[in-house]
């Protein structure tokens, strides 16, 4: 009796180990990448953005027009530049988000979800697409320094989410035995 005991809890303690390995080889191979290219594309999106902040001290039309003119046409070429990671880190997590994950899986996979709506440039949700509709528009320069301002912030403020919870995550993992 107390031998079948010691192999029922022997065999708990293999099946609690094997998940703790898998978990640990999940964080490693897929949700570690995840975040370091998206701390690529973060990057990125920061220094598309603040190139664009430089409309508000000139008020004549012919230049603001000739800077907007510049301004999209650099915002379409950079905004390609990451296309292929932001798609790749968007299949993934679309992907993770079907798993059976831990609320700390969860939490990261879902923050990197809300970064940003769409991998893709063309799409609507797409911030750069966003500010190019914008741009396309009679707007002050005021208006458009406005406009790329708060996309900063709100990419900011989505990335801190994305740090928060891949932090948690890494100390969950690293403390599991």
């Amino acid at each position: 009796m107390i031998e079948a005991l010691l192999k029922i809890i022997d065999r708990l303690i293999e099946i609690k180990k094997r998940r703790i390995q898998s978990r640990k080889q999940m964080f490693e191979m897929v949700l570690q990448p995840t975040f370091d290219d998206l701390l690529s594309v973060h990057g990125d999106y920061i220094k598309m953005f603040e190139q664009l902040t430089v409309f508000a001290g000139d008020q004549r039309r012919l230049a603001l027009g000739k800077k907007i003119a510049k301004a999209k046409e650099e915002l379409r070429k950079r905004r390609l530049e990451f296309e292929p990671v932001r798609e790749k880190i968007r299949l993934v997590a679309d992907q993770l988000a079907r798993q059976k994950l831990s609320v700390e899986e969860a939490e990261f996979v879902n923050a990197v979800l809300q970064y940003f709506p769409s991998g893709e440039p063309s799409l609507p949700h797409s911030s750069a697409t966003t500010l190019l509709n914008f741009l396309e528009r009679d707007l002050t320069a005021e208006q458009i320094d406005m406009l790329v301002t708060r996309t900063i912030e709100s990419h900011k403020r989505r990335w801190s989410d994305v740090c928060t919870t891949f932090a948690s995550l890494r100390i969950v993992v690293a403390s599991e035995r």
